[in-house]
């Protein structure tokens, strides 16, 4: 992603309430909560729901580091130019963000969770 991509997502919170998902298949196992911009880096936070099955085996998974990436799954919209005949890339439009075993990029991890049973503060706390 630009940084006009990292802008643009955060600026109209196009990414907020996106389904997560696992590889970019399936049933959405929760959605993404917020976004902020750090230090040029977009960062996320995910709420993953436990409580089906998917989702409790992916969580299961990043807690134990098998899963350890993140992806993005969007469109490009493409214009075509007459006088250059060519295509140009236009704004990208998000779908999901998906937790992946490897992600495309080297830069996409995971950098924590938390997991209400065993942290009293994100049990009483509604998101």
């Amino acid at each position: 992603m630009t940084d006009d991509d990292i802008k643009s997502a955060i600026g109209d919170e196009s990414l907020v309430g996106l389904p997560v998902k696992i590889e970019h298949t399936g049933v959405p196992v929760g959605k993404v909560l917020s976004t902020w911009d750090n230090h040029g880096r977009l960062d996320m936070l995910l709420e993953v729901n436990e409580k089906i099955f998917e989702g409790g085996v992916v969580s299961r998974f990043v807690r134990s580091q098998v899963v350890r990436d993140l992806s993005l799954g969007y469109t490009v919209g493409l214009q075509f130019s007459e006088t250059s005949q060519s295509f140009t890339a236009t704004k990208k439009t998000f779908q999901e963000v998906s937790i992946v075993r490897i992600g495309a990029r080297d830069t996409c991890h995971i950098h924590g969770f938390s997991d209400p049973e065993t942290n009293p503060v994100s049990k009483k706390r509604k998101l």
